[in-house]
């Protein structure tokens, strides 16, 4: 894979992490969610929520320009990094607990990760 292929799967990792980090965060100082239109206010003007909007939207930039130089079936398999390191970011920064299982499916993942590396 060209260095530039990596430099923009990377960015959308990063990207897309953050995103989920800052709209959790903002998610949590807001409270229970209900879909009234002071809530929707109170999401729409909070810093965190617009922070993880403009990483989201730059994921999406840095998606598409993935997709115009690499497969779309090695680009979603390297994607599935993010579900790995989400669920590291729900235990490291807000303490969540991660089941035994769930540990067991992110091994498994990477080693799905491992094997498309080995053939990409």
């Amino acid at each position: 894979m060209a260095i530039k292929s990596v430099i923009f799967l990377s960015v959308f990792f990063a990207c897309t992490l953050l995103a989920n980090f800052f709209f959790k965060h903002g998610a949590m100082a807001l409270g229970p969610f209900n879909f009234s239109l002071d809530t929707l206010r109170a999401a729409l003007t909070s810093p965190p929520v617009l922070i993880g909007a403009a990483l989201y939207f730059a994921a999406a930039i840095a998606w598409f320009a993935s997709l115009s130089m690499v497969p779309l079936n090695i680009a979603i398999s390297v994607s599935a990094f993010v579900y790995v390191g989400v669920v590291l970011l729900a235990y490291l920064a807000f303490h969540e607990p991660i089941p035994l299982a769930r540990w067991a499916g992110i091994a498994l993942i990477a080693l799905g990760m491992f094997v498309i590396g080995r053939t990409a």
